[in-house]
């Protein structure tokens, strides 16, 4: 009402925050909306305003507008739902500067910053709302989990531009240990360091489950530039590489380059839809893998040699040895607990005449069930060894994330085991017609529910 008293048209846009795509496939009901925004008409252009987003600042050309999709603007001549253009919904921009200069001491980092459009709204709401002290703690902590050794060098500082609604944050640490053995298991001269674009990474993620019938369902939308700049005490030479990594849903790019002494990593990651549809996930998941590949960069330098440092690029490749082991001494003692169900309270065989019902050869509806049964140990070993559960350094890096993730690793490992186990066990049962299979089939059922859960 105060925009229409100033002379300006302007309608109450209903949406629903959750639906959005799928708004118009829906039958109209008083509850198909749960929110209120405004659209605005001036000089022949349309605006779209949330009202209740705290901290948003900017003007006309720079305000962002949520991902809504769908609205029912509010007229006297509305018929139906109007299409809300794609907005540019801001970015951020991290530059991220390593200053080493020596092998051996401290490195210091410093971490640039800025946010624009919804970023910078979103940012300014979080500063808003917490202490220095604890933001300062929260982002020592993201970078913790790569390097344990850090520590705060100075205070953050912000800069806020609310007309072009942008806002900076500058970050100062000091990481008292860098650099590694190459080989912990043995002596060796050469040492190593990871720089990983941890702000990207951040946003791509892998389901649980790699073999879908649903969608996969990403975080959008997502405009990230990142940029690793690393500044050694010795000139270095790389191998220059760029390359795009894209799918239907986003679009992904890479370059590595040196000038002097300084490396430069450069990254770019941002998303065009909030999905993956179920005939594209196999290509994600394979694109998702290249993307960890590259997203973590290895330099290492061999300080008993008096020549040029040596780089790599290092692949993820290392083979986890003590989880091979592990699963090993699974399969022994689950192998041996499913061997005395066999004939402890496994029920007997199926009898006929008084023989056992043990056909010479299965034929009708039960080469369906007996093919089955085949089937499906399969499934649960190609879970195994292709979720990248056996490559050590994968799953080093996602121990340094969070200890949740760890837990979440482990419980697919011991249930896709147990489950394979399971598997083959119900085959015994059923090539060797035991009475006991519907009941430990039931179970199996169950297990494997509460597994998907």
């Amino acid at each position: 009402r105060m925009l229409r008293e100033m002379g300006i048209e302007a309608n109450p846009a209903l949406i629903n925050t959750s639906q959005k795509d799928e708004l118009p496939n829906t039958l109209p009901n008083p509850h198909s909306f749960n929110h209120c925004t405004v659209q605005v008409k001036s000089d022949g252009k349309t605006y779209w305003f949330d009202p209740t987003i705290s901290y948003q600042c900017g003007t006309l050309k720079t305000n962002t507008y949520p991902d809504y999709r769908w609205a029912l603007v509010v007229t006297d001549t509305s018929r139906g739902l109007t299409k809300i253009p794609d907005l540019d919904k801001g970015s951020i921009r991290i530059t991220e500067e390593f200053d080493i200069t020596s092998f051996t001491g401290p490195a210091n980092l410093t971490v640039n910053t800025i946010y624009e459009g919804g970023e910078a709204d979103g940012i300014r709401y979080q500063m808003a709302n917490a202490s220095i002290k604890e933001l300062e703690e929260n982002y020592k902590n993201f970078y913790a989990k790569m390097y344990p050794k850090i520590r705060l060098r100075d205070s953050i500082k912000t800069v806020d531009d609310p007309v072009q609604n942008k806002y900076a944050v500058t970050e100062y640490y000091t990481i008292d240990q860098l650099w590694e053995p190459y080989d912990s298991t043995r002596a060796t001269t050469k040492i190593k360091s990871t720089f990983e674009a941890l702000m990207i990474e951040s946003y791509i993620h892998t389901p649980r489950i790699r073999i879908r019938k649903m969608p996969v369902s990403i975080n959008h939308p997502v405009n990230v530039h990142q940029t690793i700049q690393i500044k050694l005490p010795e000139d270095w030479n790389v191998n220059q590489e760029r390359g795009p990594l894209s799918t239907s849903a986003f679009d992904y790019s890479y370059h590595y380059s040196f000038v002097g002494r300084t490396v430069y990593l450069d990254y770019d990651y941002s998303t065009k839809k909030d999905f993956i549809p179920v005939e594209e996930v196999d290509d994600f998941l394979k694109t998702v893998d290249k993307i960890y590949d590259h997203v973590s960069y290895h330099l290492t330098y061999n300080t008993g040699d008096v020549e040029a440092p040596d780089v790599n690029a290092a692949k993820r490749s290392n083979t986890n040895w003590s989880l091979i082991s592990f699963l090993l001494f699974y399969f022994c003692v689950a192998g041996y607990v499913f061997y005395r169900l066999y004939f402890i309270n496994a029920g007997e065989q199926a009898y006929q005449d008084g023989r056992p019902a043990i056909p010479a050869a299965f034929g009708g509806w039960l080469i369906v069930i007996l093919i089955l049964m085949i089937y499906r140990p399969f499934i649960y070993l190609v879970q195994l060894l292709t979720a990248g559960y056996f490559d050590s350094q994968k799953a080093a890096d996602m121990a340094a994330k969070n200890d949740y993730w760890v837990f979440v690793m482990n419980f697919e490992i011991i249930g896709n085991a147990t489950l394979l186990l399971f598997s083959v066990f119900l085959l015994i049962l059923f090539l060797s017609c035991r009475n006991s299979l519907p009941r430990f089939y039931i179970v199996f059922l169950i297990t494997s529910l509460l597994f998907t859960l």
